[in-house]
């Protein structure tokens, strides 16, 4: 008999540390956004003078290339990296 009031005492013990594991990393993944829905923010592209943003076309599943048409120069498709939001790197399309 006292060895079953022992084993329902730690069997006590087990299920509120238990709980207290669950409410704690419950109370953790809601306050901290998830990195994915948090975004990277704002991103500024600074366009030569004379450029004019033409269209934006899907590179894959995580990039975004953006095309720019105007002047000599100016003519460009820029590819954006949208998980890190950073500027992957420009294609400059030069007519001879």
């Amino acid at each position: 008999m006292q060895g079953l009031k022992v084993l329902v005492v730690v069997m006590g013990f087990a299920i509120f540390a238990i709980l207290g594991v669950i409410i704690f990393t419950v109370a953790g993944r809601i306050s901290e956004p998830d990195e994915a829905e948090a975004g990277f923010g704002e991103v500024l592209l600074t366009l030569p003078e004379d450029c004019v943003f033409a269209g934006a076309e899907p590179a894959g599943d995580e990039r975004l290339a953006l095309i720019l048409e105007g002047e000599a120069g100016c003519s460009m498709i820029v590819v954006f990296d949208l998980e890190r939001g950073e500027e992957v790197g420009r294609i400059v399309l030069d007519a001879p």
